[in-house]
């Protein structure tokens, strides 16, 4: 038994230093040292969250660097393998389910059903985080993107009565009556949206357009 518990030991803290040389070597940007030892930490514990969360990123863009097309769909697989083992290890973790999310969103618009997919996972993240705006945001700017107007007003509208103050979801509610042809209620978002930029800046004077 105590060899047994010794063994176990061993393993999660070989498991951790491995994890420890991912990072190091992500730092440096060394992509092929960042996948063996995070390769080499979910051998030793596969049981770790984080660490499958973080391979599914770094699959994801490793993906995104590579030429060859079956390796690009090998690492897409493992991108949303390791996405959903973060989500199975961690089903009450809202990180992981962004996380799984965010993976997700990365194949909308050039894969079938990835916007339904990456809807559900956002939802389920609001779900154990109900008070964070920015994931209204996020949700409101995926059904933007896939053109369901009023679902994308209600989740901005969502976010502004959650924080006021946050002008990324003024603006994108003012685009959203814009395309819908409701311009008074786009000029008052547009106006608002002016008040919270700092003056001056670039995003100042985009507001500041799109309000004329």
């Amino acid at each position: 038994l105590s060899l047994l518990g010794f063994s176990l030991v061993s393993r999660v803290y070989l498991a951790e230093v491995s994890y420890g040389h991912a990072l190091a070597a992500l730092k440096i940007n060394d992509g092929a040292k960042t996948y063996a030892s995070l390769t080499s930490a979910i051998r030793r514990n596969p049981f770790r969250p984080h660490y499958h969360a973080t391979m599914s990123q770094i699959s994801l863009s490793l993906a995104n660097a590579a030429y060859d097309k079956q390796v690009i769909i090998d690492f897409y697989q493992q991108a949303i393998r390791e996405g959903k083992l973060a989500v199975k290890y961690a089903p009450t973790s809202p990180i992981a389910w962004e996380n799984l999310a965010s993976i997700y969103k990365s194949f909308v618009g050039g894969a079938t059903n990835a916007d339904s997919w990456t809807i559900a996972a956002i939802g389920e993240t609001i779900k154990l985080d109900p008070t964070n705006p920015l994931l209204r945001l996020q949700l409101g700017s995926l059904y933007l993107r896939t053109n369901r107007l009023d679902d994308a007003s209600a989740a901005f509208q969502s976010a502004i009565a959650l924080k006021p103050d946050l002008a990324n979801a003024h603006y994108n509610l003012a685009y959203v009556y814009k395309k819908k042809g409701e311009f008074f209620n786009a000029a008052l978002e547009f106006r608002r949206t002016s008040e919270l930029v700092a003056p001056g800046s670039i995003d100042a004077d985009r507001v500041n357009a799109d309000l004329s």
